[in-house]
């Protein structure tokens, strides 16, 4: 329920809370401030079913999380060449206003970018 390193804690947050995003990180540090939290959703697949599934899941958890999230990955194992659909496009556009997040799409078939590249490690142990 619990993987880290000397960087990071990421927490099993489906398993403690229900129905939600998988995962939230912690960038260690002496204060937790919101660009140093992160909310994961993890899909095996980039379909439109898939990615709906994975906003809606991130939705869920941004109404009720109590700590405010900075950053929200949503992490798929595989890509399928598609564009996001209009739906989606619209509710990533109103979350990231609302809570003031960025919202970022990662696939494990591409180079995952550095400066995130610790957390999806971590992520993948709690899956």
């Amino acid at each position: 329920m619990i993987s880290e390193n000397d960087n990071f804690c990421c927490i099993k947050y489906d398993a403690l809370c229900g129905k939600g995003a998988d995962a939230i990180c912690f960038k260690k540090a002496k204060q937790i401030t919101k660009p140093n939290v992160y909310l994961i959703e993890i899909k095996e697949s980039k379909s439109e079913h898939k990615m709906m599934e994975a906003i809606n899941n991130v939705k869920k958890s941004l109404e009720a999380i109590k700590v405010n999230v900075g950053h929200v990955i949503l992490l798929f194992h595989t890509t399928i060449a598609s564009n996001e659909p209009e739906q989606f496009s619209l509710m990533k556009s109103d979350l990231e206003k609302r809570y003031k997040v960025n919202i970022r799409l990662v696939s494990l078939d591409d180079n995952v970018p550095t400066e995130i590249s610790e957390i999806v490690e971590l992520v993948k142990y709690l899956e």
